[in-house]
């Protein structure tokens, strides 16, 4: 769901997925390679908006999150 609180639930096609998430100056704030997951926890994250993106079979997408 988006806005999230402290889980993110991603679907993709892949099992394995790379991500990256960044603040709005820019600055990746976390990160992970090869998630075998579909639960991204952004508990640590300060309210605010982000940009996710995922990298899975040789495909990247960018999504805006909000935080609550």
């Amino acid at each position: 769901p988006n806005p999230v609180s402290n889980i993110l639930n991603i679907k993709t096609e892949s099992q394995q997925f790379d991500y990256s998430i960044y603040n709005v100056q820019g600055q990746e704030v976390l990160k992970s390679s090869s998630v075998k997951t579909s639960i991204i926890d952004v508990t640590s994250l300060p309210t605010g908006i982000y940009i996710l993106k995922l990298a899975s079979n040789n495909k990247t997408k960018s999504f805006k999150i909000i935080k609550q």
